[in-house]
This record gives structure tokens, sequence and C-alpha cells, in this order.
């Protein structure tokens, strides 16, 4: 692993499978006043639904990824807070995790440059929650395929080191509790 010069040990990714309440669990914790992180990937589909792009989960998926990669990267290298925790949904390691599901690997340098931005070794992750699964306009993946990327995006956070600690299926407010205890704070 190369060294990570813009590592960040107040930056916590909040990952998962789609549809499994993780971007519901940020949402709660921006309203609480942390400082939280939009997820990339669903803004790139509105963008890409709105001008008519491709660069899409469902058309050119290595567009798609290249995308996710450089607006996760610069979402990172835009925060500067470096005391406060601070809740990204979904992290750039995301991007290495679609890459190796849609089998288009990336290259060297842009792998470098991804491993260089690290989050706090802990990362929290959502499980797959069918019982409240549900597509919509952003979201088009089959139960199949929602497994698939988790399996990934798990796989991609372990492979750079990240310690994974699932976040159980329960309530909003005990998710935070839960990762608030993991964390040694109240949230």
């Amino acid at each position: 692993m190369i060294a990570a010069p813009f590592a960040r040990a107040n930056f916590f990714v909040i990952t998962g499978a789609s549809g499994g309440g993780k971007s519901t669990l940020v949402e709660t914790l921006r309203r609480r006043g942390f400082r939280v992180v939009e997820e990339a990937g669903r803004a790139i589909v509105r963008e890409q639904l709105d001008a008519g792009g491709e660069a899409l989960p469902w058309a050119d998926r290595a567009a798609f990824r290249d995308l996710l990669l450089t607006r996760s990267i610069e979402l990172f290298d835009a925060v500067e807070e470096r005391d406060a925790p601070v809740f990204f949904d979904r992290g750039v390691p995301e991007a290495i995790g679609y890459s190796t599901l849609i089998g288009s690997p990336l290259a060297e340098e842009t792998l470098r440059e991804a491993e260089a931005r690290r989050y706090a070794p802990t990362v929290f992750v959502v499980p797959p929650w069918r019982e409240i699964y549900a597509n919509d306009a952003e979201r088009r993946k089959s139960w199949q395929e929602v497994i698939e990327d988790f399996t990934a995006t798990c796989d991609a956070y372990r492979g750079l080191g990240y310690v994974l600690v699932e976040v159980p299926k329960m309530s909003v407010d005990l998710r935070i509790d839960f990762i608030g205890a993991a964390l040694g704070r109240p949230l």
C-alpha cells in the first residue's frame, strides 16, 4: 500500500447496499448537526438524467465509474475540516469496487490517486435489507445486482485495509447510537 498523504482520521464513511437505509442514516446525522458529504453516485445519475447523458450505471458503466471516481476525489479534497467528525455517504473506494463489478480495471495512476485518499480506518457498512429496498428513477438495480454491488464494495474497502463494521438493521436512531458507541462518543 502506498503512503497516504491525504489521510483524514476524522472522515468516516458510511457505505453499503443500495436501498439499505444508508442515505437516511447520513441525512439524520446532518440534521443532528454533523458535517456530511453527499453520495457522488446519486448526484451523477441525477445530472446525467437531466442532461440526457449516457454516463449511467445502466448505460455507459465505465464513463459512470470515471465520473464517480473523479467526483469522489473532489468531494474528499474539498472538505477542510480536520478535527470534527465528517460523515461521507460512500467514499472513493466505491469506484474501485465498481471497476471490479463491471470488469473494467482502473489505470494504475488513477488507482494510486484513489488509494491516497484515506478515511478513518473504521468504515460503517449498511447491509442489504430487502424489506426496505425500493427502486426509483436513480436506482434501477435488481436485488441480485444489489448483492453483487455490495460484495464488490466491501471487497474494495477490505482490499485497501479498512475495517468494516456492519450497522445492524434497526431504527435510524438506534443505528446512530450504534455508530456512536463504535466511535466512543454519542452522536
